[in-house]
């Protein structure tokens, strides 16, 4: 792949409960967001559903839950192969065990195929599965992903044409080991799809410019934006560099299409005057892997 890739982000607007539809729409923004031939197209956190996690419990969700390959990934794979381009689609996956279900995403490659993952231990992973679901109260609102999700498998580098990249789905973002693990796996670039409205508003861009900083890589996130029931997702996508600069940054509360270009020597030119992994003593840091 060439040294500078070119990235769209899709900003959705509120999803409705006809799955089919939230598709349909989501394939015609894909179609626009490769006007300007990026090698990726990034969507949200479970872009195919609403975002239900917390709203009173109910079984009844699990009916949006889809196996992969499933209608979604033949839809976007189909998309991806018309378009030439790296499609992250985030779904919610129904696993081969019944109730066994996780808030997933696929990398689907521009021939239409799903790209497998390399776990650390060398195993192959067919999609990133949320590690971190879980329960929070934000604004008011109880967030009650662990009743839905099963936690993931571990942090999975992806190759494609030469270049390396990792996942991370929205909570997964505020653990910095998981970042740095996918560092240490030479990600030079990091997806953060999420659902996140509230509180974070004024944090997001910020954080994930000082994640990207500090591992000394491209970080893209991407949100919805607007009201759905009672979310306010706030919007704010953002594309950021190895040195924390906003390369391109999405309105808040509005659906936006953003792209930028990154160039990967940049990670290079970093690392060589001032390489944070050099420095690293691994064997101080055997607290990080206590749970307390």
């Amino acid at each position: 792949m060439d040294r500078k890739i070119r990235v769209s982000v899709v900003q959705m607007a509120p999803a409705s409960e006809d799955k089919e539809k939230n598709i349909a729409r989501l394939l015609s923004l894909v179609e626009k967001a490769a006007a300007g031939n990026p090698d990726f197209i990034l969507l949200p956190e479970l872009c195919t559903t609403p975002y239900w996690c917390n709203l009173p419990f109910s079984k009844a969700y699990a009916k949006w839950a889809e196996p992969i390959p499933g209608p979604a990934t033949m839809a976007f794979a189909a998309k991806a192969k018309e378009l030439g381009t790296h499609i992250i689609l985030p779904i919610f996956e129904r696993g081969k065990v019944e109730g066994e279900n996780y808030n997933s995403a696929i990398l689907i490659g521009p021939d239409g195929e799903v790209i497998p993952g390399t776990l650390p231990d060398g195993s192959k992973v067919h999609c990133y599965r949320k590690n971190n679901p879980g329960e929070m109260i934000e604004d008011g609102n109880a967030n009650l992903e662990s009743y839905y999700f099963r936690d993931g498998w571990g942090y999975p580098i992806y190759e494609t044409k030469g270049l390396r990249v990792g996942i991370l789905i929205c909570r997964d973002r505020w653990v910095p080991e998981a970042w740095r693990v996918l560092a240490l796996q030479d990600a030079k670039i990091i997806f953060v799809p999420v659902a996140s409205w509230g509180l974070r508003v004024e944090s997001f861009v910020r954080t994930m410019r000082t994640w990207a900083q500090e591992n000394q890589l491209f970080g893209v996130g991407c949100n919805r934006a607007g009201v759905e029931g009672k979310n306010r997702f706030y919007g704010l996508s953002c594309i950021v560099g190895p040195k924390g600069e906003v390369i391109a940054e999405a309105p808040e509360m509005e659906p936006a299409i953003i792209s930028g270009e990154m160039d990967l020597e940049e990670i290079s030119d970093l690392r060589a005057s001032s390489n944070v992994f050099k420095i690293r003593r691994p064997e101080l840091y055997g607290l990080i892997t206590e749970r307390r």
